[in-house]
């Protein structure tokens, strides 16, 4: 690989596209060798991460009195949450299915990791994002002091919430 190129502007390294793909297969055949329960518990986090971002995404567009009277901010307060959530997953090294499906498949690609295991880790990347979301779900739907809230919010209407 051939020296990267430096700008003026402080740490900028700039990197030819074949010089990426070669760093991106090396990270995918690292990621896809890596022990097992480090994969499916830091996809658990992920999902935690993730989910919860979701939520409060979509907190922020359920308040109806800001729906009403301020749409702009609703949007940008909604779009400025969810990305918190990917920086904090790439900041505690979570592991995103959707990553790990680009990173390992250039890996195998490369030849520099095999078949079975980016199948491996894209299986356990998957069923730990799906149980981070789920565990938070679950503690969200069990914890009736976070429905009651989302209550408050909602105007009233003639039909009893179930889940109350």
């Amino acid at each position: 690989m051939s020296n990267p190129v430096v700008l003026n502007a402080p740490s900028m390294v700039v990197y030819t596209p074949a010089e990426t793909i070669e760093l991106v297969s090396r990270a995918g055949a690292r990621k896809g060798r890596a022990r097992p329960d480090k994969v499916f518990l830091g996809a658990v986090s992920a999902g935690c991460m993730l989910s919860l971002a979701a939520g409060g995404s979509l907190l922020v567009t359920a308040i109806p009195w800001y729906i009403e009277n301020a749409p702009g901010l609703v949007k940008m307060l909604s779009a400025l949450i969810f990305p918190v959530a990917l920086v904090l997953i790439m900041f505690t090294g979570g592991e995103l299915f959707t990553g790990s499906t680009m990173i390992t498949g250039v890996a195998v690609l490369h030849r520099r990791l095999p078949i079975p295991k980016m199948l491996l880790h894209w299986f356990l990347c998957f069923w730990g994002n799906f149980a981070g979301c789920l565990f938070v779900m679950s503690i969200f739907m069990g914890c009736k002091c976070i429905l009651a809230s989302l209550r408050t919010l909602q105007p009233e209407s003639s039909m009893a919430d179930p889940l109350l």
